[in-house]
């Protein structure tokens, strides 16, 4: 494991170290030989639910057994498999720290109990070595990280939101916890709530339904304010107010924004053009004598003109 720069630029221990190479079947240099269940393991550190330490030189089991001072140099706090290998999540005491960082101690090793026949059962911890039985990786190469390296995780975590020194637990669990996140948003965009959305062929019914009722509700109004202009001009015509030559145009006037309002102001105070001659609804071919009724013809005229019986005699009084 490559020691990593701090931001001065001087190296700092690292925090994700490797406990046991990749199994099952693992050997020590000196011919002894275990077999290794990763995950078991992982679960049974996680069952204990407590950081195991990782002191110097074994000393928890040759010096602690003896009521001897055993000191930690860090603590594992958590434990991942990678590519079959166990390694270690580590919070370092600063004496530890600077024991990897000086090269004082290059190696770790494990201890953990075993069946008689080899198969490893659970961690108990690990120890700072400079002759591990295990072949695995270095605490402290001579290489470390180069800057433009250290840049880049910098940007890295940056981006993640994560703090300075997070080891690749904490990164990968932020990068699936990003995708957890994409992958509910794009869900969400394919299945809007109905609350807020609603499928683009409901909207298109919906509005063409509210297009229709605008359209119904203009042409009634429109209806109504013909026949209310049709009403109040032809009753000024009756009243003498309005000549019938000008009707059409008293009608056009009414058709304008506020145009019946106007008209009606208007005959409220109109004085009448033409007085009344006293021969209205007379019959000119009967002597001038009341006309009550029309000829059969005369009724023919009016239906075909639609013109309202009493309107087509007035007219006919008026012509005497």
């Amino acid at each position: 494991m490559a020691l990593a720069r701090s931001g001065d630029g001087s190296a700092s221990a690292p925090k994700l170290i490797q406990i046991f190479p990749k199994g099952p079947d693992i050997r020590a240099v000196d011919g002894r030989a275990w077999t290794l269940d990763a995950p078991a393991l992982l679960a049974a550190f996680r069952r204990q639910g407590r950081p195991l330490p990782i002191d110097y030189e074994h000393a928890q089991d040759l010096k602690a057994r003896q009521g001897e001072i055993a000191p930690a140099a860090g603590w594992i706090e958590a434990l991942e498999l990678r590519d079959g290998a166990l390694w270690a999540e580590v919070e370092w005491t600063p004496k530890g720290a600077a024991s990897v960082t000086s090269r004082e101690y290059r190696f770790l090793s494990p201890a953990f109990t075993h069946t008689k026949d080899g198969a490893a059962l659970e961690l108990l911890g690990a120890a700072l070595v400079n002759r591990p039985a295990l072949t695995m990786t270095a605490l402290s190469r001579a290489e470390l990280s180069s800057p433009k390296e250290t840049h880049a995780m910098e940007e890295l975590l940056a981006l993640l939101g994560l703090p300075a020194g997070s080891t690749q637990t904490h990164i990968i669990a932020a990068i699936t916890a990003l995708q957890t996140k994409t992958a509910t948003a794009i869900a969400a965009a394919q299945t809007p709530s109905l609350e807020k959305f609603v499928p683009r062929a409901d909207y298109d019914v919906a509005l063409a339904r509210a297009t229709a009722a605008e359209v119904s509700i203009a042409a009634s109004a429109k209806a109504a304010l013909d026949a209310e202009i049709e009403r109040e001009v032809s009753a000024a015509v009756a009243a003498g107010k309005v000549t019938p030559a000008t009707k059409d145009y008293y009608v056009s006037t009414c058709q304008a924004a506020g145009g019946v309002t106007a008209f009606k102001a208007f005959i409220a105070t109109a004085l009448p053009l033409v007085g009344t001659s006293g021969l209205e609804n007379r019959d000119p071919n009967n002597g001038g004598e009341k006309l009550t009724a029309l000829t059969a013809e005369q009724k023919d005229v009016c239906r075909v003109m639609g013109i309202p019986e009493d309107k087509f005699v007035s007219s006919l009084a008026a012509q005497k």
